[in-house]
């Protein structure tokens, strides 16, 4: 008899699946997540992309996102 009781030798179960009650609602998040992002890179201008970039407007909206999101990690 092992000190985990009868039964348990204290290594989890392999091969188990994910209960289908919580694969449903997982998938439906994933989706809310990933079509707006899809859409987004859908409609993207990529070939006036360079051009964009270089104004001095949207390198500092990426500085100021990129500072924001570096002090919300700290």
């Amino acid at each position: 008899m092992s000190r985990y009781g009868p039964g348990m030798d204290g290594e989890r179960a392999t091969g188990r699946s994910l209960p289908t009650l919580l694969v449903v609602p997982a998938g439906i998040g994933v989706l809310f997540l990933l079509l707006p992002l899809v859409g987004l890179l859908a409609r993207a201008p990529w070939t006036g992309l360079p051009d964009l970039l270089s104004e001095p407007a949207v390198r500092e909206a990426l500085r100021l996102s990129l500072v924001s999101a570096a002090a919300a990690t700290l």
